[in-house]
């Protein structure tokens, strides 16, 4: 990334970040408490927290895009894993919570101590956060949450829970709020759910039923949860394109390395016109795409960025990514179907970054808003 590169103290802290990746992955299965431990001291899990917490004083979103980066070079899920803690789950207990909920989760955060999670997605209710179900009913010092969420990353084995839920029933979107849930409260189960892809990264589904949560656990304003997540959804947007890009590069190289040793007909594969010329196509492609993430860094960074740049950042690197994942497995042949092949891996894990963070059908909806559509 240009902005890394641009920072030496961020490219220094990513280069750090590469050896402990590379040093606690472990293929098909999340990572342990140990390694979270490390990336506190490390001062990956504290980039979001303020130095008063313990967190990584002087580090900017710069510092976020390189750990991002090198997390997700080494593994999509083991990027996801961190990235969902310290980069989307955190940064909302940082900005909307009370004293209370500073001093009782950022510390232990800020140190690799608990692990966030965000859940917004709900069986009936996908991307389309408006229509989520999951209610919250204030009595007396308490809110009670009941309902139900799936497809949250690391739903069982987080600490805290920052959950969307509805506090005005007819209100729409105007009537969600968000809370931050102990994972440890009575009335909360969570089951860890299989999926096809990222399993070094846990993903679960939470059943809440009459989950206590005090007042001062709400975080923000009453009702206005739903402008808080647009608030901060662009921000996990960009975090999930840079991941995107991480993995498109490995899959390039993945891929170039095959076409050049691989041989068909006599010459290389590489050497074939429409591969040479798919893989070149591909390749500029992917230089668009960096430059447009980079400039949605810099405007991050800035608090210039809109929703829609950030909803063409996500749109274009998962798109850029699959394109070059599927086209990696096409020329890698019948080996890319075998199991436990580096580009079968990676290829099945990037999947659902067309899904995640917004599905592309939404992030199209955005662009379309932005152009008066």
């Amino acid at each position: 990334m240009t902005i890394v590169v641009n920072d030496p103290q961020a490219a220094e802290f990513g280069r750090a970040v590469s050896q402990f990746a590379q040093d606690v992955h472990i293929t098909d299965q999340p990572v342990d408490r140990q390694a979270w431990k490390r990336a506190g001291a490390l001062g990956l899990t504290g980039l979001e927290v303020p130095a008063a917490f313990g967190g990584s004083a002087g580090a900017t979103y710069a510092w976020s895009a390189a750990a991002v980066d090198a997390l997700a070079t080494i593994s999509h899920g083991l990027s996801s894993t961190f990235t969902i803690s310290f980069d989307i789950a955190t940064p909302y207990l940082v900005a909307l919570g009370t004293p209370e909920v500073h001093q009782r989760w950022l510390p232990l955060l800020a140190q690799g101590e608990a692990i966030a999670a965000l859940a917004l997605t709900e069986p009936g209710a996908g991307s389309d956060l408006a229509a989520l179900s999951t209610r919250a009913e204030p009595k007396g010092d308490h809110f009670f949450i009941t309902g139900s969420k799936t497809f949250i990353t690391n739903g069982s084995i987080a600490d805290v829970i920052v959950v969307a839920a509805r506090t005005s029933p007819q209100a729409g979107a105007r009537g969600i709020s968000l809370f931050a849930v102990d994972a440890n409260s009575v009335g909360l189960t969570r089951r860890r759910i299989p999926t096809i892809g990222q399993n070094d990264c846990d993903t679960a589904e939470l059943f809440f039923d009459q989950v206590e949560v005090p007042l001062s656990h709400l975080l923000g304003t009453l009702d206005e949860g739903f402008l808080h997540l647009m608030d901060r959804l662009p921000q996990e947007r960009i975090t999930s394109s840079i991941a995107n890009l991480a993995q498109a590069d490995v899959a390039m190289n993945l891929t170039l390395t095959q076409v050049r040793e691989r041989q068909a007909f006599g010459r290389s594969l590489g050497s074939l016109q429409h591969n040479a010329f798919r893989l070149a196509e591909l390749d500029a492609q992917r230089s668009a795409v960096r430059a447009h993430v980079d400039a949605c860094i810099e405007r991050l960074m800035n608090k210039t960025m809109s929703t829609a740049d950030g909803a063409r950042a996500k749109l274009l690197s998962a798109r850029l990514e699959n394109d070059i994942l599927d086209l990696g497995m096409q020329l890698h042949g019948g080996s890319s179907f075998l199991e436990g092949t580096e580009i079968n891996q990676r290829w099945i894990d990037g999947r659902v970054t067309r899904i995640w963070a917004g599905a592309d059908e939404i992030m199209l909806h955005l662009i379309a808003k932005d152009l008066g559509l």
